[in-house]
C-alpha cells in the first residue's frame, strides 16, 4: 500500500507562509509527492478547505529536521499508509487513511485551481 505523512511545518524566515501542516501522498508516479497544506490535522469528522503545493520530493516520507533555504523546520506528525494510490493528475479522490495516529475516509475534491475541499470521516 502507498505510504502518506503528515508533516508539522514551522516556517523560517525565507518563508512567508504561517505555520501549518504538509499532507502528502505518495502517487502511483512514484516519483514524487502529491502535497497540500492544512491548517490542523482534524480531530473529528469534518469537511475543511486546502491548499495544493507543488510536489514534494519522496524523501520527506521519512525526513524532519531543518528545510534548506531558511524555508525552516518539518516534524513528522502522522505516518500511515493509505488505499486506492492516486495520481498527481487526479482531481477528485477517497482514500482509506490507516495508521497508529490517524484512521478513517479522506475524500478530496479540487474546487478550482489549487483550492481544494476535504472531507474526512474518522473511525
Amino acid at each position: 500500500m502507498p505510504r502518506f505523512v503528515i508533516l508539522l511545518h514551522e516556517p523560517g524566515p525565507a518563508s512567508s507562509q504561517p505555520e501549518h501542516f504538509d499532507f502528502m501522498l505518495e502517487t502511483q508516479e512514484h516519483t514524487f509527492l502529491a502535497t497540500w497544506r492544512w491548517d490542523r490535522i482534524p480531530t473529528q469528522s469534518t469537511t475543511f478547505h486546502a491548499i495544493q503545493l507543488p510536489p514534494h520530493r519522496l524523501a520527506y516520507l521519512d525526513y524532519e529536521g531543518t528545510i534548506s533555504g531558511g524555508r525552516g523546520r518539518v516534524t513528522r506528525c502522522v505516518t500511515g499508509l493509505y488505499t486506492k494510490i492516486i495520481s498527481l493528475d487526479d482531481s477528485q479522490w477517497e482514500i482509506k487513511l490507516k495508521s497508529d495516529q490517524l484512521q478513517g475516509t479522506l475524500n478530496a475534491t479540487c474546487l478550482k485551481g489549487t483550492n481544494w475541499q476535504f472531507r474526512i470521516k474518522l473511525n
